[in-house]
This record gives C-alpha cells, sequence and structure tokens, in this order.
C-alpha cells in the first residue's frame, strides 16, 4: 500500500501540471471565442477512485486499476492539450 500510495502521488503531481496547462488553454480560448460556459466556471480537477477492495475481488488488482487509469489519463490530457493549443490558434 506504501508503494501505491507514493505512485499515486508523483503521478498525481505530473497530472496537476497537465490540468493547470489545460485549464489555462481553456481561459485563453474563452477570453479569445467568448462562447460557451467560462472554464471557472465549468472546471473541475480530474479525479481517481481510491481502490476499494470491498469493490474489487483483490486489493492489488484495485490499486493496479487505479495506477493504470492514471497513465492512459496523462497520455489522454496530452491530446487534449494539442487540440486545445490547435483550437486557439485556428
Amino acid at each position: 500500500m506504501d508503494n501505491f500510495l507514493k505512485n499515486f502521488q508523483d503521478i498525481y503531481a505530473e497530472i496537476k501540471i497537465y490540468e493547470d496547462i489545460r485549464y489555462n488553454l481553456e481561459v485563453e480560448i474563452y477570453n479569445k471565442y467568448k462562447k460557451g460556459l467560462p472554464p471557472t466556471t465549468s472546471f473541475t480537477q480530474k479525479t481517481f477512485k481510491w481502490p476499494n477492495p470491498k469493490y474489487e475481488l483483490d486489493e492489488n488488482i484495485s490499486m493496479n486499476n487505479t495506477i493504470q487509469e492514471m497513465h492512459q489519463y496523462l497520455i489522454d490530457v496530452q491530446v487534449i492539450i494539442t487540440n486545445l493549443k490547435n483550437k486557439l490558434h485556428y
């Protein structure tokens, strides 16, 4: 569990950096186009389910699933950022 907690914190710190970049791009896009909800209204920090062995058959599987989901989001958020940059400079 200690190893999981360290991994979770490390990966989440990296995700937080990307989330800040994503948010700032959304603010720039909103300021440029003035469409949709302001990001300050619609923005929510990405959260990940904490492993809950009650709903998983194996605690290790539950922890691994959470870490895997976080790694996938690191990939996804980079694509989101690229799309936002393209939209901003369109």
